[in-house]
């Protein structure tokens, strides 16, 4: 697999139809953190290329984490937003 410094790895759960099991699913995406000091060190000039690159992280495949098969997009897209959605202080008692 392509690493890069300037991407990061999210996880969610999905079900892998080659290991027919619920597994953990994964792809990468930007590090909007380093594009951001990237534009501020070149005085804006690396947010058109920011963009782009963005435009074409999004259609990454989610990749099952045991086979690192491609899983489909209707199930990674339900599990990705799920866990989106969950918010870290449910469940935990307070406000």
């Amino acid at each position: 697999m392509n690493r890069n410094f300037y991407t990061v790895r999210v996880t969610a759960n999905g079900f892998c139809r080659f290991c027919r099991c619920e597994c953990q699913i994964y792809r990468r995406r930007l590090d909007h953190m380093f594009q951001l000091i990237v534009t501020l060190v070149t005085l804006g000039l690396w947010a058109i290329p920011w963009l782009v690159i963005w435009l074409f992280s999004l259609r990454r495949p989610w990749r099952c984490r045991t086979c690192r098969r491609v899983v489909e997009n209707s199930i990674a897209s339900d599990a990705a937003q799920a866990d989106a959605t969950a918010a870290p202080w449910v469940g935990s008692g307070r406000l």
